[in-house]
């Protein structure tokens, strides 16, 4: 998946030097899966409606529809910045075989699995996020990990999407801070609400922000803000290990050593208001 021009990478926290180990760091993520059983046409009709939804919200960017089937699903027939390429990505699934347990978790050998016939588009919900994608792919019944031989996929004959977008970066004060953040939070769930009301469309969402359940904005503002300060602590507790190798994106945060919330900023304040109302957001404290 691409990002936004100052949106972030899906590796929060990365040591440059290829001999350490990549040391990821997730932070605040919404995510989401969609299900449908139906026809190609009435799949894209519900990725089009999407589309269309999210275009009269506060999204700083919605791309345009991509689709994609049977050749046009090659990765290596499209160069690297070639947009088709990503929404590819967005529907790529890591399918494991060979799973072996073992006393801690398991073992097992990996294979990416790529849709035959995909149709989607992404959002840039705003500065410091990642970008938020949507779509429906079909995939094939078995894929082959060594020459002559194939397993199953284990996808069955519906349509499927499993995406998420990291909104935490999003709260950084150079960038708008909490405003900023609820902006790009709440468009996100927004979307997620209009496809949950799609008929026909089983909607899974995961938000680590707890939202999607509570509604509740102080709450997540909490939640964040405690994020914010754990990450914080966190990082400077790695580099005084590891030494300034270790990056991270809380370095673009002006106030790292004391975290602080920002306030609304007023030419976001309408566009936020609008979302708050839309989401159904409460303002009250949880007791």
């Amino acid at each position: 998946m691409g990002t936004a021009e100052q949106g972030l990478s899906r590796t929060d926290l990365e040591l440059p030097n290829p001999n350490l180990a990549t040391l990821k760091c997730v932070g605040l993520t919404i995510n989401w899966n969609f299900n449908f059983t139906g026809t190609a046409q009435d799949a894209r009709g519900i990725v089009r409606n999407l589309k269309h939804q999210a275009q009269d919200l506060p999204f700083a960017h919605v791309s345009d529809l991509v689709e994609l089937k049977g050749a046009e699903c090659k990765p290596g027939i499209y160069s690297h910045d070639d947009p088709r390429l990503d929404t590819l990505r967005d529907g790529r699934r890591m399918l494991e075989y060979d799973i072996v347990q073992i006393p801690n978790g398991k073992r097992c050998s990996q294979i990416d699995l790529y849709p035959k016939h995909v149709v989607g588009f992404y959002t840039e919900p705003g500065a410091d996020c990642e970008v938020a994608s949507f779509g429906l792919c079909r995939y094939p019944a078995e894929v082959e990990v060594q020459p002559g031989r194939k397993i199953a996929a284990g996808l069955g004959c519906g349509w499927h999407w499993a995406q998420y977008c990291k909104t935490q970066f999003a709260s950084n004060p150079k960038v708008g801070g909490i405003n900023n953040f609820l902006l790009c939070h709440l468009s996100v769930i927004a979307l997620l609400d209009a496809a949950a009301a799609t008929p026909g469309l089983a909607v899974e969402v995961d938000d680590e922000g707890e939202f999607w359940t509570k509604r509740n904005v102080p709450a997540l503002v909490q939640e964040v803000t405690g994020m914010n300060e754990a990450m914080a602590a966190m990082f400077s507790n790695l580099q005084s290990s590891v030494g300034p190798g270790l990056e991270s994106s809380m370095q673009r945060f002006p106030n790292l050593d004391q975290l602080e919330t920002a306030g609304i900023n007023q030419p976001q304040a309408m566009a936020l208001c609008r979302l708050l109302a839309k989401t159904k957001a409460t303002s009250e404290k949880l007791q």
